[in-house]
């Protein structure tokens, strides 16, 4: 009986731990739906493309992404020196980042991969203003996020960035 339970208890430690080592990459879409500017309202939908990096079930890293133009009414959220900086861009991205830990995974990490593949860092602060007292905010539970725009030229503009962290696959964002 004593060995029975000896074999038992280690037989669960071992299946207790044979799934400490699981790093995996989750994607999706994220929408933020309507929103205000001076006077104008719109119900448009400005959809995220979403890439969480995990440790087993614990989220470590977050990336929502965009491409945002003129055409979009989310561009009314830029101030005129922001549509300025903007306008020199083939491509523009507004991306929101969380770190769990940035000893672990930091966003200086993901920012300098993509200076790497010149994807220069623009200053957003009328948009993050616009985008922090949106309604959908905190249901979304974006509080700690941090919003960060990207200017891609060049004529190699409309190809995506990768991200590569420790631990983890290299993934191509779409």
């Amino acid at each position: 009986m004593k060995n029975k339970l000896i074999f038992i208890t280690l037989f669960m430690l071992l299946a207790s731990c044979s799934n400490l080592s699981k790093n995996f990459i989750k994607q999706g879409k994220q929408n933020v739906r309507g929103g205000y500017s001076k006077n104008v309202k719109w119900d448009s939908t400005l959809s995220f493309n979403r890439y969480s990096w995990f440790h087993e079930l614990t989220m470590m890293f977050d990336l929502m992404i965009v491409d945002l133009d003129e055409n979009s009414p989310f561009y009314n959220w830029l101030s005129d020196d922001e549509k300025a900086d903007v306008a020199n861009c083939n491509r523009f991205q507004v991306a929101l980042l969380y770190s769990l830990d940035d000893r672990r995974i930091s966003k200086k990490d993901l920012l300098n991969q993509f200076e790497e593949q010149g994807h220069e860092q623009l200053l957003l602060s009328h948009f993050t203003s616009n985008f922090k007292l949106h309604p959908d905010l905190e249901s979304m539970s974006l509080q700690l996020y941090d919003i960060y725009g990207f200017c891609k030229k060049g004529i190699d503009s409309k190809k995506a960035p990768s991200v590569l962290f420790p631990g983890f696959p290299n993934l191509m964002l779409k």
